[in-house]
């Protein structure tokens, strides 16, 4: 989760987060996508892009659990998001899921793309993680199980829409914004309202 020149893992030992937020991942492999996108820069892609996508999608997969009811269906169980006051972990983050599914899917782009057959688990996952939704609040839940009005740390959810571009109606993107203005925390992280300020004028309410 924090890594120095080294490589290696420099949170510290007894916070959770250096275990578990493993979004981080799939972080790293949009900002990939995001440099590609812009530069159409093959070299990369083909020299430092490719390998380090696949090995992301590799650890997606190894990650995720198979639905024991609806097989197509994959749950990632022990994540912190974003919101770092769940830090003992957490099944199906939508945050966690959704850039998961983002990396999956671009690592097979990137695979047709360099001429490399992806693997079929790539697809297969990212079209069968689960990204939670409580249709009747028309809101997303932070994750499965998360209870309405809990406290968070940061912006998590509201981060979906912009930057990771996730598809929602306008009013359930009103919603979650709406909700999570209410509960998070004042002291948190400064960029948390830079992201509601994007999300309402993304949403035509600036």
């Amino acid at each position: 989760w924090e890594s120095a020149f080294s490589g290696s893992e420099t949170c510290p030992p007894d916070w959770s987060m250096g275990q578990l937020e493993q979004h981080i991942s799939a972080d790293i492999a949009f900002a990939v996508r995001q440099y590609y996108y812009a530069t159409g820069d093959r070299d990369m892609l083909e020299e430092v892009g490719y390998p380090l996508v696949s090995k992301v999608a590799e650890f997606y997969v190894s990650r995720v659990t198979q639905d024991t009811v609806d097989p197509s269906k994959y749950h990632i169980e022990g994540v912190v998001p974003p919101d770092e006051y769940e830090d003992k972990g957490v099944k199906d983050s939508i945050y966690t899921n959704w850039v998961a599914k983002a990396a999956l899917l671009f690592a097979v782009e990137v695979s047709k793309a360099v001429g490399v057959t992806p693997n079929a688990k790539w697809a297969e996952i990212a079209e069968g993680l689960v990204i939670v939704y409580d249709a009747a609040k028309k809101t997303h839940p932070e994750f499965d199980g998360y209870k309405w009005g809990t406290n968070i740390k940061q912006a998590d959810v509201v981060l979906l829409p912009y930057p990771f571009q996730m598809p929602m109606s306008k009013e359930s993107k009103l919603h979650d914004l709406e909700v999570y203005a209410q509960v998070t925390d004042s002291d948190g992280p400064a960029m948390t309202w830079g992201m509601h300020a994007v999300g309402y004028i993304t949403a035509g309410k600036g």
